[in-house]
């Protein structure tokens, strides 16, 4: 079984948190459970790693039991089933504006905190941010517009105020206020809260706890939107901003070299201006989400919170009296980010106290994950799961940035649990990845060889890459191998650790890739498997086995809904391809795009549905494709060419042939309508002519089949390399041109061929 991929919508960058967040497309995991599971059943979210999903699924008409260890991300939850307005959050950030400290209202204070003096006029202003080397004892650069003179952008530092900079860069009372609300002073991990401290400024601990220090005069509820605002803040006010733009998703919790200190109140107000986008789909007009905390009954669509980790929810539901009956399992899958989870322990202990950040406190001693903590992680986890769920109930699982040990770890992760791995459908190029599992009924037993390993992982790579029918990145390529091991049963569970399992099944296809005389590499070297793409070895691989080129497929997919249907949209083409190619054979948004361009419009302007060019109806080119061959025959004959002769056995299509008595030079005009070229270069009857000895091999199409032309030779190694060796391209119009052309010798030929290159827009050809 191969499983279709759910393209749903990505996330922008500047959601809530979101270069934390696993970025999974919205939608993807209501549509999988409508196809499963009738609306008002329970479905299971073992990890709460995105919130957006526990919500989206919720909203589709679920009840979802969510375990959520995280206090940050359950407090995401809660904002996103019930979303405050824009005119709450307003609200909060005039009761923070009005506060005072020491008889000054706390707006203009922090804001002064920001002053420096305009290069141009120097006029004191309000900086948005200052720059600084992690070196450095003050900051090198800052960023504002001045409101006087215009003036904008990077200038150098001078500070108006050195002493202001000392005092709020030394920490003193709030430093040790940020400190104490995570780790009191003899507590073990004191320790490891000032290193995480140290990627605050001085200068942004001080405006944020003049801030939280207001948090308690609040009522409950403006105090929930406040924070809301603050929790925006606190990842806005750190140093890992690299600057100019650098990494924008960090995963180790270390200043960069060069990095921005924002303006904390800046961040206030943009938190506030910009809610709907920070919480896209959810804030603007969103119904609120029935929110329950377990042990709280849910009898009706919505959000149950368990405020700890699987393992804890796993026991308690086997001894609740009446217990939840769970019919599927819908898993974002957390990624190791030493970054976020430390953060957040952070940002936990600063809204709510110790006591809510301590169950998470732990994630501050550990500095890195690797995969082998990670796969033992993920299989503690879902081996908890195993015996709250029925036998056959489904798994989605639900992958953001997908990497080769990530997925090794999700997949053995799950066959440790007794889950049956249905199938992978992977994107590459979005870091995407979708799981299908369902809980197995019966152990299975195992007895494989390190050799018989190898071997399976390599037959299905293989077996992949013939079906692909050109050349596939390493990912991909790992993947169909892990997926063999993983659904053959062929890893020794039970009688290893996970850690060492997932060691055996990377050296079973690494060895493979590394050894194997049928396959082969484009790009990359010796060091590491990773860079380049990946492609059989052709000597002794019948032609009939390889299907036609993944790319052509999608393409003629796409022309054929788009000839059927009058109007379509790209979310419904995209939705509909991704049916059609499933699995490791999923069709990248890229590809989708390319193929629409070259051969659709907008059904009416401003519209986001599509419709066929009426150029590119299939009457229209073919009555264009014949055309065309007369016009080249005729064009042929004026030149000299001798009567054509005979198309190959099988040649489809038949080229038009230019042949002279007295040269040996001669021409094979190959006519499409299409960007289809791998039946044409790749195809067998082109191979024995190019050993008849035709020197001249070029490929008529359309000029609107350029730009996918060139898409699919960026992307298809093999496909470049063959062209750029024995191929050339002529343009519809071009032909026309050279028709028309009275200049036109055999012996400028060459020349005027080559004015016209595929790259050029420009649809004038120079008069000669």
């Amino acid at each position: 079984m191969r499983a279709a991929f759910l393209p749903g919508e990505l996330p922008a960058q500047a959601g809530l948190l979101q270069r934390y967040l696993p970025p999974l497309p919205r939608g993807a995991a209501a549509a999988w459970l409508a196809e499963r599971q009738p609306p008002d059943t329970w479905a299971l979210d073992p990890f709460g790693a995105s919130p957006a999903v526990a919500v989206e699924m919720a909203r589709a008409g679920y009840r979802v039991l969510a375990a959520v260890n995280n206090p940050i991300a359950r407090f995401l939850i809660e904002l996103y089933a019930e979303p405050p307005t824009q005119a709450e959050l307003r609200a909060a950030l005039a009761d923070l504006a009005a506060s005072q400290k020491g008889g000054e209202r706390i707006e203009p204070l922090i804001r002064g905190l920001y002053l420096t003096d305009c290069a141009q006029c120097g006029r004191q202003i309000e900086a948005q941010a200052f720059i600084w080397e992690r070196e450095t004892a003050i900051p090198t650069a800052r960023l504002y517009t001045c409101p006087y003179c215009k003036d904008s952008g990077e200038r150098p530092f001078a500070p108006h105020d050195p002493g202001q900079l000392v005092r709020t860069g030394s920490g003193g009372l709030h430093r040790a206020r940020a400190l104490e609300r995570i780790a009191s002073l003899n507590d073990p991990d004191r320790q490891y809260a000032e290193e995480a401290l140290a990627v605050y400024p001085g200068r942004a601990v001080y405006a944020l706890f003049t801030l939280i220090n207001h948090l308690d005069m609040l009522t409950p509820a403006r105090r929930q939107r406040a924070s809301a605002l603050l929790l925006y803040a606190f990842d806005q006010a750190s140093g890992l901003w690299h600057y100019p733009l650098g990494r924008t998703r960090p995963r180790q919790l270390s200043l960069p070299g060069r990095y921005l200190e924002k303006n904390v109140w800046l961040a206030l107000e943009e938190a506030v201006e910009n809610w709907g986008a920070l919480t896209p789909g959810l804030a603007a007009g969103a119904a609120p989400v029935r929110l329950a905390h377990w042990p709280e009954a849910l009898d009706e669509p919505g959000v149950c919170l368990f405020e700890g980790r699987l393992k804890d929810l796993a026991f308690q539901l086997h001894r609740a009296r009446q217990p939840i009956q769970l019919q599927s399992v819908v898993a974002a899958l957390p990624r190791p980010n030493q970054a976020y989870w430390t953060l957040c322990a952070l940002w936990a202990g600063w809204l709510w106290g110790q006591a809510a950040s301590a169950p998470f406190k732990s994630v501050l001693r550990r500095r890195r994950y690797d995969w082998n903590w990670h796969v033992e992680a993920l299989s503690s986890a879902f081996n908890a799961l195993a015996p709250i769920i029925e036998p056959d109930t489904p798994l989605f699982g639900l992958i953001g940035e997908a990497e080769p040990g990530f997925l090794s770890a999700a997949l053995i992760a799950g066959e440790t649990a007794g889950l049956d791995l249905l199938g992978v459908a992977l994107r590459s190029a979005q870091e995407q990845a979708q799981i299908e599992w369902q809980r197995r009924g019966e152990p299975v037993r195992r007895h494989w060889e390190d050799e018989a390993r190898r071997s399976e992982a390599g037959r299905k790579m293989l077996e992949f890459l013939k079906n692909r029918g050109e050349p596939a990145d390493f990912l991909h390529l790992h993947t169909a191998g892990l997926e063999a091991l993983v659904q053959s049963h062929a890893l020794p569970a039970g009688e290893v650790t996970p850690a060492e399992m997932l060691r055996v099944a990377e050296a079973a296809i690494g060895s493979e890739m590394r050894q194997s005389q049928k396959l082969l590499r484009f790009g990359g070297g010796t060091r590491s498997l990773e860079v380049g793409q990946w492609w059989l070895n052709e000597r002794g691989v019948p032609l009939s086995e390889i299907a036609a080129p993944l790319a052509d497929r999608v393409e003629i997919a796409l022309v054929r809904r788009l000839t059927s249907q009058p109007r379509v949209s790209m979310d419904e083409l995209e939705r509909a391809l991704c049916q059609e190619f499933t699995g490791l054979f999923t069709p990248g948004r890229e590809l989708i795009q390319g193929c629409l361009e070259s051969y659709a419009e907008p059904a009416e302007p401003g519209s986001a549905e599509y419709r066929l060019r009426p150029q590119d109806a299939p009457a229209a080119r073919r009555q264009e494709l014949q055309q065309m061959r007369t016009l080249l025959s005729e064009l042929g004959e004026r030149l000299g060419s001798l009567p054509p002769a005979p198309a190959a056995p099988g040649e489809d299509p038949a080229p038009v042939v230019w042949a002279f008595a007295d040269e040996p030079t001669r021409y094979r005009f190959y006519l499409s309508a299409s960007a289809v070229l791998g039946r044409i270069v790749f195809g067998e009857p082109t191979r024995r002519s190019a050993q008849a000895g035709f020197e001249k091999r070029l490929i008529v199409l359309p000029g609107g089949r350029a730009g996918l032309v060139e898409y699919k030779l960026r992307r298809d190694p093999r496909l470049r390399k063959a062209i750029e060796e024995d191929w050339g391209f002529v343009k519809f119009r071009q032909a026309r041109w050279l028709a028309e052309n009275e200049s036109l010798r055999r012996q400028n030929l060459e020349e005027l061929l080559e004015l016209d290159p595929l790259s050029n827009r420009d649809p004038q050809l120079p008069l000669l």
